[in-house]
C-alpha cells in the first residue's frame, strides 16, 4: 500500500466514523423527544446527560429552526416542551437567542402554556444560573410575558427550607395522599410522582411533596426527568408547578453547592 492510498484510507475512516457519529447523535435525540417507549427516551436521556456536548448543536439548531419558522409547529406538543426542557438541563449560553426569540414572538403559539409554561421555565433557568439576563422592559402581549419576572423572582427568591404547613395545598380530594407522601424519602417520591404511578393523585401528591421539601441538587437529573415524562397536564398545571419548583429548589441548591 502506498503513503498516499494509506493516507486515503485513514481520512476516509474517519469519514464514515463521524458520520455515524452524528447519526448516533440524531437518533438519540429523535428518540429523547418523540419515541413512546419509556424505557428507550430514558436510555436517550441518560445518554444526553452523560455527553451534553455531543448532542448540543442538534438541541441548538432544532430551536432555532423553530425560531425562524424553518420548523412549522402548529400545535403544543409534548416533544415540543422536552426541547425546552432539554435546553434548560444542559444550561449552554448559546441555546438562550431562539429560546428567547419565541418567548417574545406573539406569533408563536399564542395560547402556549397559559400556565406553568416551558418556555418560561427554560428561560427562569438561565437567568438563576446567571446565564441570561431578561430585557428590563417588555410587552405584556401574552402571559407567558408578565410570568417570566415572577417565575425568576421565585426561583431566586424560594427557600431551601421546608415549606410551612399553612403554606401547603390542602383539600379532601388529595389531603390523605399528602400525608401518606409526607415522610417518604426523595427517592421514593420521585418514583411515585414518574410516569409509571397509574394513580394521579398519587402523583400529584408526590410531586407536591417535592415542591414542599428538595433541598439538595443529589436527585437534580431524575427531577429534569420528572418533567419531561410529565402526563398530559390538567387545565391548572398543578402537577407540572410543583416539578419545576422542585427542580428551583434543587437548582439553587447545586449553586451553593449542595
Amino acid at each position: 500500500m502506498t503513503g498516499n492510498a494509506g493516507i486515503s484510507l485513514a481520512l476516509l475512516f474517519l469519514l464514515v466514523s463521524s458520520l455515524a457519529y452524528a447519526d448516533d447523535a440524531e437518533n438519540t435525540i429523535n428518540i429523547f423527544l418523540g419515541s413512546g417507549d419509556l424505557a428507550g427516551q430514558r436510555a436517550a436521556f441518560d445518554k444526553i446527560a452523560a455527553s451534553p456536548g455531543k448532542y448540543l448543536p442538534l438541541v441548538r439548531n432544532r430551536l432555532a429552526s423553530i425560531a425562524s419558522g424553518q420548523l412549522k409547529t402548529t400545535e403544543q406538543s409534548r416533544s415540543l416542551d422536552r426541547l425546552f426542557y432539554l435546553a434548560a438541563f444542559i444550561k449552554d449560553k448559546s441555546l438562550v437567542s431562539p429560546i428567547e426569540k419565541l418567548w417574545k414572538d406573539t406569533d408563536f403559539l399564542p395560547d402556549y402554556c397559559v400556565y406553568s409554561c416551558p418556555i418560561v421555565f427554560a428561560l427562569t433557568i438561565y437567568a438563576t444560573s446567571d446565564l441570561w439576563t431578561p430585557p428590563e422592559t417588555m410587552g405584556k402581549a401574552l402571559d407567558r410575558h408578565e410570568d417570566l419576572y415572577a417565575e425568576i423572582r421565585t426561583a431566586s427568591e424560594i427557600s431551601l427550607e421546608p415549606t410551612p404547613y399553612k403554606d401547603r395545598a390542602r383539600g379532601p380530594g388529595i389531603d390523605t395522599y399528602l400525608e401518606e407522601m409526607a415522610n417518604k424519602p426523595e427517592r421514593e417520591l420521585i418514583e411515585k410522582a414518574g410516569p409509571e404511578t397509574q394513580e394521579s393523585r398519587v402523583g400529584l401528591a408526590a410531586a407536591f411533596q417535592l415542591a414542599y421539601s428538595v433541598s439538595s441538587s443529589e436527585n437534580l437529573k431524575d427531577l429534569y426527568w420528572l418533567a419531561i415524562q410529565e402526563p398530559k397536564p390538567d387545565g391548572a398545571c398543578e402537577g407540572r408547578w410543583a416539578i419545576y419548583i422542585a427542580i428551583y429548589r434543587a437548582e439553587k441548591a447545586g449553586r451553593m453547592g449542595r
